[in-house]
């Protein structure tokens, strides 16, 4: 999926805490009463966070667009989206258009945030407009079931058959409610948000049925995760678990609830002990636990770091800050590390199957893909054979001489089987 799911919007931002820390202690005295956590806690969550959940003065504002330099008020004129500024994601296997909450979701959140900055803009009413435009849609492609909301996803991956579910997109689901409901005072959308926290309640299956969804996972150790792609063999994605928790916390902000404050505090237990698992040092984080991947994109690992800051702001656990801290270390020692650039040529080779990368390394790469943070010194590319109908012959590998700072570039020539002489 397209990086945006990582820009996805932040509701909230940090100020001063002086005096607020003795306050969440005292909020946080019942988080463990009450049958609604005592059923939670039958799925075997057995960490909580000890730190408290600072209570944060919230603003319908994304902090993230200085952090990645994009321009946030939703002007951009190649965004498809019909006439009430509702997104249309258009599948690229099919060329139709699909359902795809996390699109819809991440939209509404810019319109909520041009709202919120835009007061001399004569389109400000207009961004809210869209913004419950976006938010009428999603209701209307609702799944309701056993007092839940769930937002279905209209496409097909190779892992996931539609409609499916995902925790990423109920967790910002449930921020786009939470802050239609703070901005116009709808109690349809408060009822919405209530229903959204609910689908939190639906935990990973004793006997798995892939027609049973679920977002809420507890693992063998007793940790809590939410899935962005709930699965049998989950795959713990860091950043779409962590933009669920801070779906949770806006729902917080405006409940109060204790099941809601144990969730987050549940959460916030399972990312301090495990984030650090995410890091390769010295380069890009991963983006799921499960595989030692690095993440496809750079900005993947920026927005690990800009949550795992969010998170430490929240309830004030050091550890989160500290592993924020390496990420920001990783990242600058993986920006001055060199970078290589490899051609795959001709064109119909590149689309018969041919790739690229260094030996020893896992992923393949197409054409003109930039790989960064590689190590001073020499390195050799190697290039895998196109499908064999193409008759496309690899190159021979190729030596290359990588340098701190520096781009290299190469070019991997595929050339046509010749046909069998008589």
């Amino acid at each position: 999926m397209r990086v945006h799911i990582s820009l996805v919007f932040l509701l909230f931002i940090v100020c001063a805490m002086c005096g607020v820390h003795a306050y969440a202690k005292q909020q946080a005295q019942g988080v463990m009463n009450g049958s609604p956590i005592e059923d939670l806690k039958s799925h075997g969550i057995r960490h909580v966070s000890s730190y408290a959940l600072f209570s944060l003065p919230v603003l319908t504002a994304d902090s993230n667009d200085y952090y990645f330099g994009e321009k946030m008020l939703p002007h951009e004129p190649d965004y498809r989206c019909d006439d009430k500024g509702v997104p249309i994601y258009i599948n690229k296997s099919s060329g139709e258009p699909s359902t795809h909450p996390v699109s819809m979701t991440y939209r509404g959140g810019k319109c909520i945030y041009a709202y919120t900055v835009a007061i001399n803009d004569p389109e400000r009413d207009e961004y809210l407009k869209r913004a419950g435009a976006i938010g009428e849609s999603l209701l209307e492609i609702a799944i309701e079931k056993d007092g839940a909301l769930l937002f279905p996803y209209g496409f097909d991956l190779r892992t996931h058959k539609a409609p499916w579910f995902s925790g990423l997109a109920q967790g910002q689901a449930l921020s786009l409610f939470v802050n239609l409901f703070n901005l116009t005072g709808k109690k349809r959308y408060r009822d919405a948000a209530d229903k959204i926290f609910t689908s939190f309640f639906f935990f990973y299956p004793e006997s798995y049925d892939e027609r049973k969804p679920w977002i809420s996972y507890v693992d063998e150790n007793g940790y809590y995760w939410i899935e962005e792609y709930p699965r049998k063999n989950p795959q713990h994605v860091l950043n779409g678990f962590q933009y669920a928790v801070l779906g949770l916390y806006q729902y917080w902000m405006l409940s109060k609830t204790p099941e809601s404050e144990f969730l987050i505090r549940a959460s916030l237990a399972t990312i301090s002990e495990h984030a650090e698992k995410y890091r390769h040092p010295g380069s890009i984080s991963r983006k799921r636990l499960l595989y030692n991947l690095e993440s496809k994109t750079y900005n993947y690992h920026l927005v690990h770091i800009l949550l795992l800051r969010k998170l430490y702001d929240i309830c004030g656990d050091p550890n989160l800050y500290r592993v924020a801290h390496l990420f920001e270390l990783d990242r600058i020692a993986y920006k001055k590390a060199g970078r290589l650039q490899v051609e795959i040529q001709p064109t119909e080779a590149e689309e018969a199957g041919g790739r690229w990368r260094r030996v020893g390394k896992k992923q393949w790469f197409k054409s003109g893909y930039v790989e960064w943070g590689i190590a001073d010194g020499d390195h050799e590319i190697e290039f895998k054979t196109a499908h064999p109908k193409s008759k496309w012959k690899r190159p021979s590998n190729q030596k290359i001489r990588i340098k701190m700072g520096m781009n290299a570039e190469a070019a991997g020539v595929y050339n046509r089987k010749m046909p069998p002489s008589d």
